[in-house]
């Protein structure tokens, strides 16, 4: 970068800021080479009275695979006002970023472009906008633009499969797959990886033992990724012995490779073996320490994945997310207050973990460490709700025996627009079974029967609720 800026400051200097070839390719480099940088790309970009269609290609494309490539669109709204056309090295990019974006009606107007300008049949224009189509949730617009193929690549075929897979629609990804075979399109990793992850969502091991047998009978070299997915598809079958078979005849695993097995292990609650494999691991990460933490709640063992927090911090290993989630439901099912209360001022203090998720694990942890009033106050602080939260607080009035609130807040949460479920309902109904509101209970039960009819049968499953006083 430092030869390029050396370059245009030469060219500023000596006025020759109307040679586009030069700008042209300064802008490329810095806009898609490895060593460029994209925020000086647009800067001497933005210096050019009058960019040509290179120029705005070189940053479309630069901004698609960047953090920012919406930016990517609006490049390209610019380039169509000053009056030039998108060509074949404008459509695939802007139509990447259509997909990361996930935005449908940017999709659908270059669609319209590319049919105009008579680009829409070129193979990596129809193959962006399939992605595109898919990453909008448009499934059948995808399959309807793959079926129109007069050719298809391996990307084509992948891309379908990869959204059906997505989907979990296991019938349409392996008549896709057996089509693909049949006329003589060669599958590669990412073709499998999406096969084994639709096994393992559908925990169909027949198909997944299929999609093994394949490799194993057309002599296959499988990268790492399809090698974890296969440990993936068999640990979340049940399989632990062919789980363990994949994992010892692997010639190198990495990260996601022991993560897979401490997961499978923990499912079948071999904890132990879980943590003999998370400390034989060479390396860590934090989805490994999780994973691990993670276990040990799910096992029952709160306290052991407390002191494996502890230990986590100790190797400076910044918590996310899903290590916090883990910690505070360890806490709530102990009783450790003055644990959630650190844990409470940790996420205070990085503004960007405050989610909406993190404040409903926290209302469930006060109210299962008996500080009621806190986790009230977490609820009315929060600035956003959603109908997990209303749930966790009127099951905290609940749990303490607080019927009158609870109906009262439930009011409230209607009056707020949002609608309630089966799970809302029950906390409700366990309110007024321990506040002793026979009259509101029976409202309510009649109310619940209503909307959910399968409720009607089910009054063994009110009984064991402890509510069934309410409505005998």
């Amino acid at each position: 970068m430092k030869q390029s800026k050396q370059i245009h400051a030469q060219i500023i200097l000596n006025n020759l800021t109307d040679q586009t070839l030069t700008l042209g390719k300064l802008v490329s480099f810095c806009a898609v080479s490895d060593a460029g940088n994209l925020d000086y790309a647009h800067l001497v970009f933005n210096q050019i009275s009058i960019p040509n269609k290179f120029m705005y290609n070189s940053l479309i494309r630069g901004y698609c695979n960047s953090n920012s490539p919406i930016k990517s669109m609006f490049l390209y709204r610019q380039l169509i006002d000053s009056g030039l056309s998108p060509n074949e090295f404008t459509f695939p990019f802007v139509l990447k970023a259509c997909a990361s974006k996930s935005a449908h009606w940017m999709s659908m107007i270059v669609h319209g472009h590319a049919q105009k300008l008579g680009f829409a049949s070129l193979i990596c224009v129809q193959n962006g906008l399939i992605n595109a189509y898919i990453a909008c949730g448009f499934i059948r617009y995808a399959r309807k633009m793959f079926d129109d193929m007069s050719e298809r690549s391996l990307v084509s075929w992948n891309s379908m499969i990869g959204g059906y897979s997505k989907l979990g629609w296991c019938k349409e990804v392996f008549l896709l797959f057996k089509e693909m075979r049949e006329i003589g399109t060669e599958a590669d990793d990412f073709t499998l990886v999406n096969l084994l992850l639709v096994c393992s969502r559908r925990c169909d091991i027949n198909l997944g033992r299929f999609v093994h047998l394949y490799i194993q009978i057309t002599g296959m070299k499988i990268d790492l990724v399809a090698r974890n997915a296969l440990i993936d598809m068999y640990a979340k079958c049940g399989a632990l012995v062919l789980a363990e078979r994949v994992f010892q005849q692997m010639p190198n695993k990495n990260v996601v490779s022991w993560t897979s097995m401490i997961t499978a292990y923990a499912k079948q609650g071999l904890v132990e073996y879980a943590r003999k494999s998370f400390d034989q691991m060479p390396e860590k990460n934090v989805v490994s320490w999780n994973s691990m933490i993670s276990s040990y709640v799910q096992g029952g063992q709160c306290r052991e994945a407390l002191d494996l927090f502890h230990e986590m911090h100790s190797f400076r290993v910044v918590p996310n997310e899903a290590t916090l989630l883990s910690v505070l439901s360890a806490c709530g099912q102990i009783g450790d207050l003055v644990m959630g209360k650190k844990i409470h001022n940790y996420i205070c203090g990085t503004s960007s973990m405050y989610s909406v998720t993190l404040c409903n694990s926290l209302i469930d942890m006060y109210a299962k460490c008996g500080a009621l009033r806190i986790a009230i106050d977490v609820f009315n602080e929060m600035p956003n709700k959603n109908l997990v939260s209303w749930n966790v607080i009127i099951g905290a009035l609940a749990l303490h025996g607080y019927g009158v609130e609870a109906v009262e807040l439930f009011r409230k949460m209607q009056a707020a627009g949002v609608w309630p479920d089966e799970i809302t309902f029950m906390g409700l109904l366990s309110a007024c079974s321990h506040s002793g509101l026979v009259d509101s209970g029976l409202y309510y039960f009649d109310k619940m029967s209503s909307i959910y009819v399968w409720f009607q049968n089910h009054g063994k499953l009110v009984g064991n609720l402890g509510v069934a006083r309410v409505i005998t």
